[in-house]
């Protein structure tokens, strides 16, 4: 085109091959590198217990949904005691009804 300065001889071939150096790296990189998929809360809640009752005095309800190493989802109901931090329950299934069925269950035991 007019106007455009003259280009050095392999001035293209140079450009490709930075274009290939790129994408080379970017695929080993890739390979290499695997990437955590965060998880992604889809409900919380704080139920109060008795403590003398129950045992504590109250426990976070979670579900989240995490990638599965296949590229699917999972999805996980996650109980844990509020002043503790101790793990009460962990339940993980790809159906995520199944999960909200869990999660009904235990909220109706609490609440008797």
């Amino acid at each position: 085109m007019k106007g455009d300065p003259p280009r050095a001889p392999g001035a293209e071939e140079q450009r490709m091959e930075r274009s290939e150096n790129r994408a080379f790296l970017w695929r080993t990189l890739r390979r290499k590198m695997k990437l955590d998929s965060q998880p992604e809360q889809l409900f919380a809640s704080s139920v109060s217990m008795d403590p003398l009752f129950d045992g504590f005095s109250g426990v976070l309800v979670e579900i989240y949904r995490e990638r599965d190493p296949s590229g699917g989802f999972r999805y996980v109901l996650l109980e844990t005691a509020c002043v503790s931090g101790n793990q009460l329950l962990k339940f993980s299934s790809k159906d995520k009804g199944l999960v909200y069925a869990a999660l009904a269950r235990e909220l109706n035991g609490s609440l008797w």
